[in-house]
């Protein structure tokens, strides 16, 4: 059965687009828009942008758009129709419903999956709720959950017989195989089916949008090869090292004080949340992965990760700080004393010695640092050498030139090594990284020679953004041909130039007035001043050779000292001499033709960047 097209335009109509992204994606207003980090492909700068004048979404950097139900498709990676019915439960608009035997038979596999889960968990509360989860419930209590915690995370009780589930599942006429695929129940030899889970405290896991994907059962009594934690297997819609238990829960506070803190399992997180620690999420136990990661970096950048003291507990902060380094996040440790887990020390001294414990985190270089010298693996040059090249390992890792260049510097300070050796190292560790090694030889040779931007950039960078206020879309259109926001060194001015840029791909008009309160109280007045100026005039042309031509000399240079670099260590130099001949032809095409480069044709090189004073222009 088709839904009507009335229904259709029903929900678009009470969909708000930015209350349905919001709800995935951390998005500040900008202007007119909303931008945000893309949840469809990973980015260090926002490039995903929502109109609510439009009601529409579209990435810039992968090109995903659409409106609320296609946001809902590609988010939750269903089919339409099936987003259409998730917005409309949402939003409390009733469709036309299929006969039953017909509606199981246009479910996807994916939706059935989702459904056979959903009437599990309503089946698991309702008997914690029951005679029969009087046991379970006796051990909550004792454990001290309060009610409103046990069902915001809508715990339940598997019953302590062979077929409670699989004899409700043939009542409800649920799919027998997607409960199998899901792991709720097995099959026997004959033929037949029993519970995978009995006599176990369930914890559902949920989605980031509230759809129970998975369980994890706690027993509740001690049986001879019957493991304490139970939980599904990996099928369609749940692969453990995507999701974080307690997320949707967390989501809104993570949002509102932008930081989140990832402890290790079900009831850390259940009784952080009961006593008001509302933003925290749990790995439930896995190895942290790098899909968490970039889970986390849709909602903050702001990490805290807890761990218990013991060995298993500190390799995992070191593991997991490393990946959140990794993945661009900014990151804090803290390792409980032995004798507690996140649990018991909330439970034991209370919310705020908790969140004193918070503030007390260690950056990832400290917490290392400590770990050594409580082990006094730095007292001898061996142990500092190790140490050196253990924090260089996860420095390779990282992608933010600026990060890099910062970690490179505290690794010398910290461990007493000279700083040029340190870069040194760092390009060898990141051997096979072409863009790191660029990013390293950059920093080494240009970043630390250079304290501010030289005059002619500083003229033609302004020069630029007041043609982009004074002439508009006509304007950007030709300036945006030759450069991209990031070719701006000055960050204000930057800032600035990629509000226009968003503002020009998106085909809309922009005043002084909306740029200018799009911004700060300190380059708001530089905008202004630079604006009303009427005896500043510039040429586009030479404004834009200015900053390529000085962009092609300083990536020449660097690009120079890394196959002088390479030679010595007897690497194949011949991808990069391509790439120097390149820049040499478009430097001679530059001087003499005045021939611009456009911006499809800019060899695909890491960005030179200078230092400079954080001022506005």
């Amino acid at each position: 059965m088709k839904i009507p097209q009335s229904k259709i335009d029903e929900i678009k109509q009470a969909a708000d687009i930015v209350e349905v992204v919001s709800q995935y994606v951390a998005i500040k207003l900008r202007g007119r828009n909303y931008v945000g980090l893309c949840p469809f492909h990973n980015e260090k700068t926002p490039s995903f942008t929502v109109s609510p004048d439009k009601q529409i979404f579209y990435c810039f950097g992968c090109s995903v758009g659409g409106d609320a139900i296609a946001f809902i498709k590609n988010y939750e990676k269903i089919n339409y129709p099936e987003a259409i019915r998730f917005l409309a439960e949402r939003y409390n608009i009733e469709l036309p419903r299929f006969a039953s035997d017909e509606d199981e038979k246009d479910r996807s596999e994916i939706e059935t999956l989702f459904y056979v889960h959903k009437a599990a968990a309503r089946f698991f509360y309702d008997q914690l709720q029951s005679s029969a989860g009087m046991i379970a419930r006796e051990y909550l209590n004792q454990r001290g959950f309060s009610e409103s915690v046990l069902k915001s995370f809508g715990v339940g009780y598997a019953p302590d017989t062979w077929d409670s589930l699989f004899t409700f599942a043939k009542s409800q006429s649920l799919d027998m195989p997607s409960l199998e695929k899901a792991g709720l129940i097995m099959k026997k030899n004959d033929g037949g089916y029993y519970d995978r889970f009995r006599h176990r405290v369930m914890f559902p896991v949920f989605s980031a949008t509230g759809r129970v994907m998975a369980f994890g059962g706690r027993i509740l009594r001690q049986e001879p090869n019957s493991p304490k934690y139970v939980n599904s297997p990996e099928h369609p819609i749940y692969q453990k090292g995507k999701v974080l238990y307690g997320l949707f829960q967390a989501k809104e506070t993570i949002r509102k004080q932008d930081e989140i803190i990832i402890v290790e399992g079900y009831a850390d997180c259940m009784s952080l949340h009961q006593f008001g620690i509302t933003n925290a999420a749990a790995s439930s136990g896995t190895a942290f992965t790098m899909d968490q990661a970039n889970l986390i970096k849709r909602y903050t950048q702001n990490v805290t990760l807890i761990y218990d003291g013991d060995d298993a507990g500190v390799h995992a902060a070191e593991r997991g700080g490393a990946i959140m380094l990794q993945a661009g996040l900014d990151v804090r440790i803290v390792v409980l004393s032995k004798e507690h887990d996140p649990d018991t020390f909330v439970r034991a001294k209370g919310a705020d010695a908790f969140r004193e414990l918070i503030k007390q985190g260690k950056q990832y270089i400290d917490f290392r640092m400590d770990q050594w010298n409580k082990d006094k693996k730095l007292d001898t040059v061996n142990g500092r050498t190790f140490a050196a090249r253990e924090l260089l390992n996860v420095t390779a890792n990282i992608r933010d030139p600026i990060k890099v260049s910062l970690f490179a510097a505290e690794i010398a300070e910290k461990l007493r090594v000279n700083e040029s050796l340190i870069y040194q190292e760092l390009k060898k560790v990141s051997k096979g990284h072409d863009s790191l090694r660029s990013v390293v030889t950059a920093s080494h040779s240009k970043i630390v020679q250079s304290e501010k931007l030289p005059a002619n950039i500083i003229r033609a960078e302004r020069g630029l953004l007041k043609l982009l206020l004074d002439a508009g879309l006509p304007e950007a259109e030709k300036i945006f041909t030759y450069l991209r926001p990031d070719d701006f060194q000055n960050p204000a001015i930057q800032k600035v130039v990629q509000f226009i840029h968003t503002q020009w791909n998106l085909k809309e008009s922009y005043t002084e007035s909306d740029v200018v309160n799009s911004f700060p109280e300190d380059i708001q007045k530089a905008i202004l001043r630079l604006s009303v100026d009427e005896f500043l005039e510039f040429d586009m042309h030479d404004c834009v050779a200015t900053i390529q031509y000085a962009q092609l000399e300083t990536k020449l240079s660097a690009l120079r000292e890394t196959i002088k670099t390479m030679e010595e260590q007897q690497e194949d130099t011949a991808q990069l001499e391509a790439v120097s001949n390149l820049l040499i032809k478009q430097i001679f095409n530059l001087k003499t033709k005045k021939q611009l480069i456009a911006v499809h044709d800019t060899p695909a090189q890491e960005r030179i960047t200078f230092e400079h004073s954080h001022t506005p222009f």
